[in-house]
């Protein structure tokens, strides 16, 4: 199975605390994931990214039908990698996971299906915050296991920016990543953690991202541990049947004059 989808379904169950005694036992893990993606990645970016607190690294790929030139990403070492991908084929998919390819960010357009099965290397999709509740639903039922919710994160999380959250938090059952501003605090990072996020995705281009990438990192591990559990939410997600209002559902009653009719 994908580290990444470990990591985030014991995100989405509140298991937080390793089990076992001694020094590991003591050490703490943050109640949301941290994913970094790195814009323009060096094995010196990478390195510092993982060192301020990036459990999960993650390239992009500007190309189409291009892959990385060097995989694993330089600078990596033990730490969980994933590409993200303009589109995917068999070839591709085979080469990412013969390198150790621990994900895959994958757009809805130009994914075979079939390679879904393969449960080697973890299927990530994104979706843009804003998309129709109908394809929302419909997403619902693929077979993926992790969904970013994709944005243009502001320094400051907005209410407008909340609720497109929400709304996608509702209809979606699987793990959510959420794109996330390097400039959040405890607050922000809570209410995404409170809508059953798993998980943050952020933007790393340079070495003032890093510093922000560790406060960031604190803020996450001054949460407490999750007050609810992603089950709990199902019932959000559950499709509302229009029917008829109040008064239409109302039984009428026969007519004590019907007998004579007949």
């Amino acid at each position: 199975m994908s580290k990444l989808i470990d990591r985030l379904h014991h995100a989405s169950e509140g298991t937080t605390q390793p089990l076992g005694f001694g020094a590991v036992a003591q050490k703490r893990v943050p109640v949301l994931a941290l994913v970094a993606h790195l814009t323009n990645p060096t094995k010196k970016l990478t390195s510092g990214a993982i060192g301020n607190g990036a459990e999960f690294i993650l390239v992009p790929v500007a190309e189409r039908g291009a892959l990385p030139k060097t995989l694993p990403p330089a600078g990596v070492e033990e730490t969980p990698w994933g590409v993200q991908m303009t589109d995917l084929t068999e070839k591709q998919h085979a080469t990412l996971k013969e390198a150790g390819c621990d994900f895959v960010v994958i757009p809805v357009e130009g994914t075979p299906v079939r390679l879904l099965n393969d449960e080697a290397i973890g299927f990530v999709v994104t979706v843009p915050a804003t998309t129709e509740d109908r394809w929302l639903r419909a997403i619902d039922q693929l077979p993926l296991e992790v969904v970013v919710v994709e944005t243009a994160p502001a320094s400051e999380l907005t209410l407008k920016l909340l609720l497109d959250y929400t709304v996608v938090s509702s209809r979606v059952g699987q793990h959510l990543l959420a794109t996330a501003s390097l400039d959040w605090g405890e607050g922000e990072v809570e209410q995404l953690r409170e809508l059953g996020f798993s998980g943050l995705l952020v933007e790393i281009a340079n070495d003032a991202d890093l510093e922000k990438l560790k406060a960031l990192r604190d803020a996450i591990l001054a949460l407490p541990a999750r007050s609810r559990r992603r089950d709990e939410r199902t019932r959000a997600r559950l499709p509302q049947v229009e029917g008829p209002g109040p008064q239409q559902r109302e039984v009428e009653e026969p007519d004590e004059d019907d007998d004579d009719d007949y």
